[in-house]
């Protein structure tokens, strides 16, 4: 079993490469026989010699996936399903959870045993090439396809096995027969079309061996393409392809997925590099009136007054372009009209905090679990203490030692602290004393805004526009008022409670909480991308960012909580004052791909089974993994095609150029009896690590 792998970057991660996990046994009828044979030795005339043999046999079966998959099984597949964004050099793939999925079954029903060629294959159908697609019973399926007691090659000279063909489901897509032909693998194509990849950090396995299967094609540009993850079993017939004579080929479709491809260039890199950086507030206005309150992230809003009259005043969020030092509001408060603060020299209201109460009090109200608990958890503490109370005004009549008893005001002081005054972290502990679980799990929420109106957080849509990163850092006065307001429900009237009034009580140990929102296409495609904050902005003196060597020098910072607010907006908070982001793709979507050249378009001499064209290239990867941008004898100039026209790759042909082209620069060191395979290829095929780096202060 061969097997090579490549560091992802500097640091300590690293996916490796295996060709192929193969199961112990192929999917079929197995007969088990045990024999036994006795034998006795004459002894005398008395016991004559004796032979007996005593036979058992044993019938299994080994049935693998045949005609569908699980949601389970299926771990992850590129480019997403729905995105729209610049895949044209993208070689699509599936990576299955089952490691020895693949090999599971056979495309040569001939073969004695497992081979390292996959019955799986991912073909990508172009927007006017989209097969029908139906969903047949097992039962239907025999109807159609059982012929004289043998089935039909039709579909591939599969038989049926225990399946429950009055339950069992099959979906079916019918291609034309010349689409088939141009874009279905050949067979010395399959084996390198998948292997197994495993990501490990720090020398530890990271989520298992997971199969991974790659198409043989690449999408076609401004256009929509459908990929399916068909079955090949029994398609290739002493290692030859098989097709029946008919308009329509019938083939059993495991998994499929829709995306589209852009003619602009609209990658993950590229969608990232051209977003607008700047800070979380309203544009500047071309007069200096209230610039004051617009640049600390206040919007004017209508106000109507509890009279009826209307007004307006300034509002802002939790999320603010800085840390506000203003002064604190009183807490706890009997009501939002007591955090109400008016600014006589514009002659308008801040409501910020006011409201923040309001809506913590009201998101409590919608919880009636929570209230409730809230509510008799603060009677019994408060019955509690009337008790203590009575006991200690009494105990020189009662003879009793009333400071040994439960201290209520003392045991909701130390609750206060942790949920009213105790900031977010990113290790978060349940709390040591007695708070009810609901209690304590709606406060660590709110914290992290959950449940908070999107409204709210973004008070106006041109705080944050269309392909922008906006930085802020969370108001700490802001979240106390929202706490406050949900606490504020429930009879209270233990004497030591004073939860806020006390500053250097407070505010605010620890460190500044911050963060960014990023509203951008890129998160419909790439959802699940990593995101790394620093508090360094980490570029040098003429702005480009620092390399990998330098970066990791620096700690990252807490991530505390990344929401997504919607499918194009997320909003990130990190423990610490973030002044550089770095996105990048975590290894389990880095992709397959190819280079372009825009200028070369010019076809290559090619023969009867290649066509080249110099438009594609590819850099090869030296021994330990990286790339050889800056090595010309390192590329793969012409690509070969089966068909240029239709994008169709000779996976063979290539495999068999970089091999070759290693072997000529030193960067090929097999073992004895170890051979150019699957996982030499997905190695050399695999795009680098994408990664952005954006800093606060490109502000624009």
């Amino acid at each position: 079993m061969d097997n090579t792998s490549t560091p992802l970057s500097p640091q300590s991660e690293a996916l490796k490469f295996i060709q192929y996990h193969q199961p112990p046994l192929k999917s079929g009828d197995y007969k088990i026989v045990v024999e036994q044979k006795l034998e006795m030795k004459a002894k005398g005339s008395v016991t004559p010699a004796l032979t007996k043999t005593f036979t058992k046999e044993q019938l299994f079966s080994v049935r693998g996936n045949r005609f569908r998959l699980s949601p389970t099984d299926i771990h992850s597949f590129y480019p997403p399903a729905g995105s729209f964004s610049d895949h044209h050099l993208v070689v699509p793939h599936i990576i299955l959870n089952r490691s020895t999925l693949p090999w599971e079954r056979l495309p040569d029903a001939t073969a004695a045993s497992v081979s390292a060629s996959s019955w799986l294959a991912l073909l990508l159908f172009d927007e006017d090439e989209t097969p029908k697609e139906e969903v047949l019973s097992l039962a239907h399926l025999e109807e159609l396809y059982y012929d004289r007691g043998s089935w039909t090659n039709i579909l591939g000279g599969i038989y049926p096995e225990n399946e429950k063909p009055e339950e069992d489901k099959v979906s079916i897509i019918h291609v034309k027969k010349e689409v088939l032909e141009t874009i279905l693998p050949r067979y010395e194509d399959l084996a390198f079309l998948s292997h197994i990849r495993l990501n490990s950090k720090d020398g530890q396995v990271i989520g298992g061996e997971k199969a991974t299967v790659m198409a043989n094609r690449l999408p076609k540009e401004n256009s929509a393409t459908t990929v399916h993850l068909v079955s090949l079993e029994g398609r290739y017939p002493n290692g030859s392809r098989s097709l029946p004579q008919k308009d329509l080929v019938p083939l059993v479709s495991l998994h499929s997925w829709t995306f589209k491809c852009s003619e602009a260039r609209q990658g993950f890199s590229e969608t990232l590099e051209y977003l607008s950086v700047g800070t979380f507030r309203l544009p500047p206005t071309v007069t200096s009136t209230g610039e004051e309150f617009l640049e600390k992230g206040f919007i004017p809003l209508r106000h109507e007054m509890r009279m009826g009259q209307k007004t307006i005043s300034w509002y802002h969020g939790p999320l603010s372009p800085a840390l506000l030092h203003w002064p604190a509001p009183a807490l706890p408060a009997a009501s939002a009209d007591e955090l109400l603060h008016y600014h006589s020299d514009y002659g308008l209201f801040d409501v910020a905090y006011a409201a923040a109460w309001e809506l913590g009090r009201k998101l409590a109200l919608e919880d009636p679990r929570f209230a409730m608990a809230l509510f008799h958890w603060k009677k019994e503490l408060r019955i509690k203490e009337l008790k203590k109370e009575r006991l200690t005004n009494c105990e020189h009549l009662l003879q009793v030692d009333a400071s040994d008893l439960f201290d209520a005001a003392y045991a909701l002081q130390q609750a206060e602290e942790i949920l009213l005054h105790q900031r977010l972290s990113p290790d978060h502990k349940h709390a040591s004393c007695d708070i009810p679980p609901i209690i304590e799990t709606f406060f660590y929420q709110l914290k992290r805004l959950e449940g908070v109106p999107t409204s709210y957080l973004i008070p106006h849509d041109t705080m944050l526009p269309p392909e922008s990163i906006r930085f802020f850092s969370l108001d700490p006065r802001w979240m106390d008022c929202l706490l406050d307001g949900a606490y504020s429900l429930g009879e209270d009237t233990i004497a030591i409670t004073k939860h806020t009034n006390n500053e250097e009580v407070h505010h605010h140990e620890g460190q500044e909480t911050t963060g960014f929102l990023l509203r951008s296409s890129v998160l419909r495609g790439w959802a699940d991308m990593l995101i790394h904050g620093y508090n360094t902005r980490l570029v040098d003196d003429s702005g480009e960012p620092l390399d990998e060597n330098a970066t990791k020098t620096y700690t990252p910072l807490p991530l505390l909580s990344a929401a997504h607010l919607s499918e194009e907006v997320l909003m990130v908070f990190f423990q610490g004052k973030v002044n550089t982001v770095d996105f990048s793709l975590p290894p389990d979507t880095l992709h397959f791909g190819l280079d372009e050249d825009g200028d070369l378009d010019e076809d290559l001499p090619g023969d009867s089974n290649n066509e080249y064209t110099g438009k594609f290239w590819q850099v090869l990867r030296n021994d330990d993994g990286r790339e050889q941008q800056e090595e010309e004898d390192m590329k793969i100039k012409a690509i070969p095609f089966h068909s240029h026209e239709e994008r169709v790759i000779n996976i063979k042909g290539l495999t068999d150029a970089i091999r070759d082209k290693l072997v000529e620069n030193n960067q090929l060191h097999l073992s004895a009896g170890e051979s150019f395979c699957s996982a030499h290829f997905a190695m050399q095929m695999m795009e680098g690590a994408s990664k952005v780096r954006i800093t606060s202060q490109k502000a624009n």
